[in-house]
């Protein structure tokens, strides 16, 4: 049987990256080897498979799989795959989690205690670009960790205010590291290598840049922060994308107010109309997040339950098994919905349904932050 990072590798081979197949193959099967050994006789009998992946899944094979792993390593590359203890854990959860990313820099900082994503226009006005590069300064200065996509404008001005308060960024990618994607921002990501940053993507090594890559690459930039912040955005910027799918995976949203005259501006008003906290300094961000005196994302060791009399353990009946579960990982100290979701296997969309549920009926409580505990 091959190599369990070599099977990951072989289902984004055939999958593609962003795709839900190879999380909802390993829960069908139980593991993604037992998928394998299971063979085309069965893979051609599960509808949702096509024709082209049953064909990639067949000559897939470990000697490809392998190859691609050295290549990564000779181009300073390092390869991670859920079978890795560098895997990020804030993406476990979630049921599009990449099978394989690769990385250049510091893998530490997928485990940072706090990440804040700034995003924005490509084709921002000089006032956003320096908005974006103080407030990541800002924020780095307090030990946050600034997460951005290494585009013009607003991205690369949040790394360049992150690497110019001594901070450390992660700039995620929707191409392979070493295509000369934005020739003009190759110094900067070589900068933020240099200074213990990160340079992460779900793409190859030289993997080119497609349109459809950016939207799926988003959803890593939500998911790896605790919140994302939205600065210059129109009506149909692609940072809006970030912020929905942000709201969907239960991390906070917020936004830099702007001007009603401002071309860049309908975005960002449009999501403060819709809930998003505005944002004026860093502190308004970090605020939210007072108190976090561990790694955010470590999911801690589970321990035994305590045995409870009949009159100490609360009545439960009637509430669906997402809510029974998700109550029994709580504490009387707030947990992030994040660690919650590893600990039960809920997904973010359960979990969220499941604390609304109890909050409603008094049993538990919310906190900034999207952390819970015990009434």
């Amino acid at each position: 049987m091959m190599d369990e990072r070599c099977l990951w590798i072989c289902a984004q081979k055939a999958f593609g990256a962003g795709s839900r197949k190879p999380s909802l193959l390993c829960r069908r099967f139980g593991s993604l080897s037992a998928f394998f050994a299971a063979g085309p006789a069965v893979w051609s009998e599960m509808t949702f498979l096509s024709e082209k992946e049953i064909a990639v899944l067949r000559y897939s094979n470990e000697q490809q799989a392998t190859a691609l792993l050295q290549y990564a390593q000779s181009v300073g590359q390092q390869v991670l795959t859920p079978a890795d203890e560098d895997y990020p854990p804030a993406l476990r959860p979630f049921e599009d989690a990449p099978a394989v990313l690769f990385a250049q820099g510091d893998p530490s900082l997928l485990h940072a205690e706090l990440s804040i994503a700034i995003v924005g226009t490509r084709k921002a006005s000089e006032e956003g670009k320096q908005t974006a590069k103080m407030l990541a300064s800002q924020l780095c200065r307090q030990g946050a960790v600034v997460i951005s996509g290494g585009a013009l404008g607003i991205d690369a001005a949040a790394h360049y205010g992150a690497l110019e308060a001594r901070g450390r960024t992660i700039c995620i990618l929707g191409c392979g590291i070493g295509y000369p994607y934005l020739v003009q921002n190759e110094k900067m990501r070589r900068e933020i290598v240099r200074r213990g940053g990160l340079l992460l993507s779900e793409y190859p090594p030289d993997g080119g840049v497609q349109r459809g890559n950016f939207p799926v690459r988003n959803r890593l930039i939500s998911g790896l922060s605790r919140g994302v912040l939205v600065i210059e955005a129109g009506s149909k910027s692609g940072s809006l994308i970030t912020a929905r799918l942000a709201a969907e995976q239960g991390k906070d949203v917020f936004a830099v107010p702007a001007g009603i005259l401002n071309p860049n501006g309908a975005g960002v008003n449009a999501l403060i109309k819709d809930g998003a906290k505005p944002v004026t300094c860093a502190e308004d961000i970090l605020e939210e997040y007072r108190g976090i005196t561990r790694p955010v994302f470590t999911t801690p060791e589970k321990p035994a339950p305590a045995a409870q009399s009949s009159e100490e353990k609360p009545a439960l009946n009637g509430f669906s098994k997402e809510a029974i579960l998700f109550y029994y990982a709580l504490s009387t100290e707030p947990r992030h919905i994040t660690e919650i979701c590893a600990e039960t296997s809920l997904s973010i969309q359960q979990a969220l349904s499941a604390a609304t549920e109890l909050e409603l009926m008094g049993f538990i409580q919310s906190f900034s932050g999207r952390r819970y505990a015990k009434e």
